[in-house]
């Protein structure tokens, strides 16, 4: 579960800790539910709350971190890498239409 921190134009600020993700829906940016186990946005996804895309400035996603039974609060580690300034190759024969 995330929580998202929106700014509007008119200097208000609000906080959404519903949803998981958000989509663009014509002139609304639409905060969705999707699930525990699903990544995207599908027909079991529940609309958390819409906006006027046009009053927003800024959107902000914090992941939560839940603490464990014990209610001590354990470090987490991250390992940072380099990005590879290897060149990507992709086969995309057969996606572009002829």
């Amino acid at each position: 579960m995330a929580q998202f921190a929106i700014q509007l134009s008119k200097g208000e600020t609000i906080t959404i800790s519903e949803a998981d993700t958000y989509q663009f829906e014509g002139p609304l940016t639409t905060f969705f539910s999707t699930g525990s186990s699903r990544q995207i946005i599908d027909s079991w996804s529940t609309r958390v709350a819409s906006y006027r895309t046009a009053d927003i400035i800024s959107i902000e996603r914090f992941d939560l971190v839940l603490p464990l039974e014990s209610g001590e609060p354990q470090p987490v580690e991250s390992e940072m890498t380099e990005p590879s300034s290897r060149p990507i190759e992709l086969d995309i024969r057969g996606l572009v239409a002829a």
